[in-house]
């Protein structure tokens, strides 16, 4: 029986606990109900080292960009500490 896997990439606008591998880059796009968040939205990661990756979101309505870093304090298959920070930029309208 194939196996299959899924991440929690895109929820509610934060930095997911699975980092990308060192060097890895993952481009995605969400488009989800607006009482959820950004109902458009593009997010890039870029995983840095094995326990850290840089992380993008654009949204588009409203316009807005997230900035954001995560740390792994831990990378194991069933626990993964992490710490994290982002920015909301939001263009002058």
């Amino acid at each position: 029986m194939p196996s299959s896997f899924a991440t929690t990439k895109g929820l509610s606008q934060i930095v997911t606990p699975d980092l990308e591998p060192e060097g890895d880059f993952s481009l995605s796009f969400q488009l989800q109900d607006k009482r959820i968040a950004n109902p458009y939205q593009l997010q890039a990661e870029l995983g840095l080292t094995e326990w850290a990756e840089l992380a993008v979101f654009r949204g588009f309505e409203p316009d807005e960009w997230i900035f954001g870093t995560e740390i792994g304090f831990v990378q194991e298959r069933t626990l993964s500490p992490s710490i994290g920070f982002i920015n909301l930029v939001t263009p002058p309208r």
